[in-house]
């Protein structure tokens, strides 16, 4: 089904039979709903369905039909015998299989082949149903989407191929597997990995052949990704132009975006916040004042040490350790993030599932199961507290005043934010977040703990994860996967007020 405009859709049956129907609000409702027009594709059509290859459609001017498979574009001018008697089809294909009666079936007006080196076509759109027809010529393009991350440009007057976008920018191929003009000058393109770029059209377009379009460079002959971001880690199926916006104020330009899972995104079609921040980065230096300040960040896997082992240590480099660890920078920075990973023995099962399982078993024998549990979780407990203690007897040593701006544990992961003194009150709007990533996201052995907050006017977020285990192949992937479910998942949340009055250091 193509939704046309104009009151018009066309929808295409399983043997290559298009029909034209108008909308009832047009024709009225009393009258029988009839096509207006019925025209046939099959000989194509057929050709490409034993081959198996992907279609798509593009329909211009509500007459002229694009219809792209593998290398292959044919153009249909559907309006030809209506316009000029004298151009007849040279073929009629049969309404159905076995059917007497015939309906036209109009011979292509052109046939695009591409090369050898260029790879299947997944998707087609283009920007001419935005151009009056003085600007189509020079300004409207149809773009065909590849399997290799390349876009095929043509011109939409005369079917010249123009262009090719390497989007993928020389260092890989990811399928193009959705493509949609929000306007003259704006192309989205989805892409099986989920990502969605915006390319921007809108420049001087004299240059042509293979261009690379790297983030924000104007230098490809005036084209350029503006914008790219991965949605989801599912495909991007469908990408749609919503013009009557069904969760947003009429007046802004939406675009969803349709993902293999199921889940649509709804999405600032005008890019109206993204030109936002661009105009106010340009013009910073006119209305704040920029400052540097020093942020260290400290992350360590302590397999299951506890601080007094270190300070017990007949080494004395071990004795010392947490002193220089915590003044590396050496000049007083004004935030220290320190991370801890492995805080419990995460091998150990009494010290993460049965501290997992509160409240015990339920039944007769549930005050017994409360004993059995309380002490691994009170155990836990006090290893936040040993380590929590002793970052900050270490950062008191060194002269300098730290209050503690937000400590955040889970199972094995530990975090904590220190901001110096004269600097605390400069830190507002505090969030913390918690993302479990073990056991498809039951256990928290692995996952990630968030802090963020505002520092004057400019936010800052920590983020301490502890990833699948493995360098292979294989579990790179599983890393991967997490950090992306982290980072996804985080939602951050007020956290209590223990700590907003803590102070480290001499008085």
């Amino acid at each position: 089904m193509l939704p046309v405009g104009g009151g018009e859709v066309w929808t295409l049956k399983d043997d290559g039979i298009f029909e034209v129907w108008q909308d009832r609000s047009i024709t009225g409702s009393d009258r029988p709903l009839t096509a207006l027009r019925v025209f046939s594709i099959a000989t194509e059509l057929h050709i490409v369905k034993r081959h198996g290859l992907h279609v798509g459609f593009l329909l211009l001017y509500q007459r002229e039909l694009w219809f792209s498979a593998g290398r292959n574009i044919w153009v249909y001018d559907t309006l030809m015998q209506a316009d000029d008697p004298a151009q007849t089809p040279d073929v009629l294909a049969p309404r159905h299989q076995g059917s007497s009666s015939y309906v036209a079936a109009p011979r292509p007006v052109a046939h695009i082949m591409l090369t050898s080196n260029d790879s299947a076509i997944t998707c087609i759109t283009s920007n001419a149903m935005y151009l009056d027809e003085a600007r189509i010529e020079s300004h409207g393009y149809v773009f065909a989407g590849t399997e290799t991350s390349h876009v095929i440009v043509f011109k939409a007057a005369s079917y010249e191929r123009f262009r090719t976008l390497d989007l993928g920018n020389g260092q890989g191929s990811t399928k193009i597997t959705a493509m949609k003009c929000v306007s003259d000058r704006w192309v989205w393109v989805g892409f099986e990995s989920g990502k969605i770029m915006v390319v921007d059209i809108g420049g001087d377009s004299g240059k042509g052949g293979v261009v690379r379009c790297p983030m924000g460079t104007f230098d490809v002959g005036g084209w350029a990704v503006v914008k790219e971001w991965t949605a989801t880690e599912h495909s991007v199926v469908q990408i749609h132009v919503d013009w009557s916006p069904m969760l947003t104020e009429r007046g802004r330009l939406q675009v969803a975006s349709v993902h293999s899972n199921g889940s649509v995104y709804f999405w600032d079609g005008t890019l109206a916040m993204d030109w936002q921040s661009v105009e106010l980065r340009k013009r910073t230096r006119e209305f704040a004042t920029v400052r540097d300040i020093g942020v260290q960040i400290c992350s360590w896997n302590i397999d299951a040490i506890k601080p007094e082992a270190l300070e017990s240590s007949r080494n004395p480099e071990d004795r010392e350790f947490l002193r220089t660890w915590l003044s590396a920078m050496g000049n007083s920075p004004e935030i220290v993030v320190v991370g801890l990973q492995e805080v419990v023995d995460l091998e150990s099962k009494t010290m993460t599932a049965k501290s997992l399982w509160k409240g015990g078993v339920v039944g007769k024998h549930k005050s017994k199961s409360k004993s059995k549990l309380a002490k691994p979780s009170a155990d836990i407990s006090k290893r936040y507290g040993l380590w929590k203690t002793a970052l900050e007897r270490t950062l008191s040593d060194t002269g300098t005043k730290y209050r503690v701006v937000e400590c955040q544990n889970m199972v094995g992961l530990f975090v904590c934010v220190f901001a110096r003194d004269d600097v605390f009150r400069s830190i507002a709007h505090v969030g913390v977040a918690q993302v479990k990533t073990g056991l498809g996201g039951l256990h928290g052995n692995k996952g990630g703990i968030g802090v963020r907050f505002v520092f004057d006017d400019t936010s800052f977020c920590f983020v301490n994860a502890h990833l699948a285990a493995g360098e292979s192949g294989k579990n790179n992937a599983a890393r991967l996967g997490h950090a992306r479910s982290i980072v996804r998942g985080m939602v951050f949340k007020k956290p209590s007020a223990e700590y907003q009055a803590v102070t480290v250091g001499q008085q």
